[in-house]
């Protein structure tokens, strides 16, 4: 008889004989598909009446479902017949696993079967199209919805305690000297594993740590730049955030894909829902895409001690959206960061605590500056001229030292090094109104070296800065241009920045004109690859500075111009009026339209 094997889960079957190294994953998947049964049921609808299929040959089978398992499409398959031909019904499902000798299906009824290879005659692919394939006109690819009658509050007898962490000992004449006066909260930093090329991965129904993916920013360009890059990427090849294409090795057995930015945006606000359940708005911070703060001092009344806390956002975050979160805890948001970076991102759990007592063993002997929260390549250096190499020989540097090489940075730097942050995401900055500006930058797919391309990309950047302003009924009075180069000039220079006072305006002309101005005294012909235009001092136009050069009617008139292609532009999209310039060689705005954060959506 067919060795056919009905299972419940993946659970049962050897994890080391499967890509999927966790087994919350097989509860996931089964989730997740259960959940796009329509697909499952249309490619039922579209399979023919039973019929004896022609035999494959073993090397044919063998690669019809590693396409299936690589598209996670529905397959059919026929088992060699027991006796006088008498062909079993075929077993249709998608392939969510393949061993050496055995293929494990997800059925429509959501169980599972497992498979002996050896015992298929035939392997039929069903379309329709995959089931997370939808329009490209689409806002998103992935829906997301959570797993029912789900109920994170524990209830009173498995709530635990959380254990107050005591504080070092004093130490005179050093920030620990009153050890009683150090900030002591318990902050979590949270951190999506990789977290572009895991949505990617689970668009393809793929484990995110056992898949092999990076994000190109543009994958016809060979100057395209990778996003992101999964962890077996980065371990196995060296792949990391801004490989150029062109640097990747043909050998690699990397898949490369481009990049779904309202996905990501999607399943961003779908997570940080989740992590506001566990503490109030104002005990939560989003840092990045991909990274937020958490105060849950007063949480654990809720929801338990901080492991607690940290596990059961784990998997709420994993079983919604199919996720690893990362989670660094400690005393402050500088000891919960640094957990997060140092640590927690390296191995499972993926959480790490970090605090005032641990600085001796973890933090002072990290002797790569760089990997330090806030020292960038610039600041290691001068700490090195300085005979630094370590965050321990920073601790143990008079702070009146460092204030006179760095200033206040170097104050920072000093009880930093300390493990001390007396910051609160209750305290939110906020910027002074007379400072705040806009502004746009991209990276571009190529070295520019011609004058004229260069003003044509400032010239639409800036275009885009000034619908910004106009759509808020503001005007800016400062210009500034930041040039980054392709590799270091002559000079050892990577950059320029310049900026100058205008009268306050939004109209493109004149503020194309300031920055073609500021590009032209400050560039000295170096390849460039990085172009940014910001404007600042912004304000209501409560009156308007009239030119003696421009006649009023032709200034109201150039007004209401702006203000058309204003219109044109949110009616039908950016596309249907352009620059002529946008058409040369140098243009990027038509190719960047409909693109979201830069990228495609």
């Amino acid at each position: 008889m067919a060795a056919v094997q009905q299972q419940e889960n993946l659970q049962t079957v050897p994890r080391e004989n499967w890509l999927y190294p966790d087994r919350g994953m097989a509860k996931w998947m089964g989730w997740l598909l259960s959940n796009h049964s329509a697909y499952l049921s249309e490619a039922a609808k579209s399979e023919q009446p039973e019929q004896v299929l022609p035999e494959m040959t073993a090397s044919a089978i063998d690669a019809r479902l590693q396409e299936a398992w690589s598209d996670s499409k529905v397959v059919s398959v026929q088992l060699t017949p027991l006796y006088d031909n008498q062909v079993s019904p075929a077993i249709k499902g998608a392939v969510i696993g393949i061993s050496d000798n055995q293929v494990v299906l997800l059925q429509n009824d959501n169980t599972t079967q497992a498979i002996d290879v050896t015992e298929i005659r035939h392997v039929k692919i069903i379309e329709p199209e995959k089931w997370w394939n939808q329009s490209s006109e689409d806002t998103t690819h992935i829906t997301l919805q959570r797993p029912r009658d789900r109920q994170r509050q524990l209830n009173i007898h498995q709530v635990q305690k959380d254990t107050l962490r005591p504080l070092p000992n004093p130490l005179p004449g050093t920030p620990f000297a009153d050890p009683s006066q150090l900030p002591q909260r318990d902050l979590m930093c949270i951190d999506c594993k990789s977290f572009y090329a895991s949505v990617e991965a689970i668009r393809r129904a793929e484990y995110p740590l056992a898949a092999k993916n990076a994000v190109l920013s543009r994958e016809e360009s060979a100057g395209g730049l990778i996003l992101a890059a999964s962890p077996l990427c980065k371990t196995n090849y060296g792949v990391k955030l801004g490989t150029r294409s062109y640097e990747l090795n043909p050998s690699m057995d990397i898949q490369i894909v481009e990049p779904h930015m309202s996905d990501y945006i999607r399943i961003n606000y779908t997570i940080n829902d989740i992590y506001r359940h566990y503490t109030t708005d104002s005990d939560w911070y989003i840092y990045s895409i991909d990274e937020s703060f958490l105060d849950v001092t007063e949480s654990h009344g809720l929801f338990g001690c901080n492991e607690q806390i940290a596990t059961a956002i784990q998997d709420e975050v994993f079983e919604t959206t199919g996720i690893v979160a990362t989670v660094g805890i400690g005393d402050n948001p500088l000891l919960a960061k640094l957990a997060l970076d140092n640590e927690a991102k390296v191995r499972p759990p993926w959480q790490a605590t970090w605090t005032y007592q641990t600085i001796p063993e973890k933090l002072w002997p990290i002797d790569k500056l760089t990997d330090f929260w806030s020292i960038g390549s610039k600041t290691a250096l001068k700490l090195q001229r300085m005979g630094i190499y370590s965050l321990g020989d920073v601790a143990h540097t008079p702070q009146s030292v460092l204030h006179d090489k760095l200033g206040v940075l170097g104050d920072a730097l000093y009880y930093h090094s300390w493990g001390i942050d007396y910051s609160l995401l209750q305290r939110r900055y906020v910027p002074r109104t007379d400072t705040h500006g806009y502004g746009n930058s991209q990276v571009l797919m190529r070295d520019y070296v011609l004058r004229a391309d260069c003003e044509t990309v400032l010239a639409e950047i800036t275009d885009q800065v000034a619908t910004r302003l106009r759509k808020r009924n503001l005007v800016a009075s400062n210009v500034a241009i930041e040039i980054g180069f392709s590799e270091p000039d002559i000079n050892g220079k990577t950059h320029f920045g310049a900026q100058t006072n205008i009268d306050a305006t939004n109209r493109t002309d004149e503020l194309v004109q300031a920055v073609h101005f500021l590009f032209a005294k400050k560039w000295n012909g170096q390849p460039l690859r990085n172009i940014g235009v910001r404007v600042t001092k912004v304000k209501k136009p409560f009156a308007v500075q009239i030119s003696l050069f421009e006649p009023i009617k032709t200034h109201d008139a150039n007004d209401r111009l702006e203000h058309t292609i204003d219109q044109i532009r949110d009616r039908f999209g950016f596309k249907a009026l352009v620059r002529a310039s946008s058409k040369t060689a140098g243009g990027t705005a038509i190719d960047r339209a409909g693109l979201v954060g830069g990228h495609q959506g």
